[in-house]
């Protein structure tokens, strides 16, 4: 499982970086916290489009601007949803 995780990491650090999100790598954890603009706005959107993400606000004042993203599902489960975050921050 451990090396399951860290393919869903490496996938999940690349396809936000390739679209331009600023992320660092998660060392421990298996959810990845970026940098967005506005993530009250973000979370709903994906949320509209059936992908649920959590503000980082949740987690204190430094999470603001930023969005928790669970990388704990099926792979394909997850390159689907992260199609979806690119179409949403590509559009």
């Amino acid at each position: 499982m451990r090396s399951e995780f860290k393919r869903r990491r490496d996938f999940a650090v690349t396809a936000l970086r390739d679209i331009g999100m600023e992320v660092r790598t998660p060392q421990g954890a298996f959810y990845i916290f970026p940098r967005v603009k506005d993530e009250h706005e973000f979370v709903e959107t994906l949320r509209k489009r059936r992908i649920i993400v959590t503000p980082g606000s949740t987690f204190g004042s430094l999470g603001k601007n930023h969005v928790r993203i669970s990388y704990a599902l099926r792979f394909e489960k997850l390159k689907r949803a992260f199609e979806i975050v690119k179409e949403v921050i590509c559009a």
